[in-house]
């Protein structure tokens, strides 16, 4: 049965047929590309957002944290201006450190990876249909 529906399809069909899948696949892939990179979009707003807050927390923090110091080194005998420039010296260090931690992470691409993986599979799969 299927022999006999091969031998009564044209090529034009055919040629049509795969034209067709070919359109449809595309289509796919796009909205399959357009979703991945709403996501990617979206987890870095959320990562921004996330960022922002905890630094306004934190910032409270280190100044709550700071101050702490100083009065423990004015406490051990240090003058206020030089405890004052010790702990100073101390949350430089520890804010390159972070700097340096956060541009590490923030290089994540937004290039929708799994997308050109199936884009590239497809290609390969259509090549080895043609020949």
């Amino acid at each position: 049965m299927v022999y006999e529906h091969l031998r009564d399809t044209t090529l034009s069909r055919l040629v049509s047929t795969v034209i067709s899948d070919a359109a449809q696949l595309f289509q796919a892939e796009v909205r399959l590309a357009k979703a991945e990179i709403a996501s990617n979009v979206n987890e870095k707003l959320q990562s921004i957002v996330s960022f922002a807050i905890a630094g306004l927390f934190g910032f409270v923090t280190l100044i709550l944290i700071a101050e702490t110091f100083v009065f423990l080194l004015m406490a051990w005998g240090f003058e206020p201006y030089w405890a004052s420039a010790i702990v100073a010296v101390g949350f430089g260090v520890l804010t390159g450190a972070a700097i340096g931690f956060g541009k590490s992470k923030a290089r994540q691409e937004l290039t929708p990876q799994r997308t050109v993986h199936q884009v590239n599979k497809d290609i390969r799969l259509a090549k080895e249909q043609l020949q």
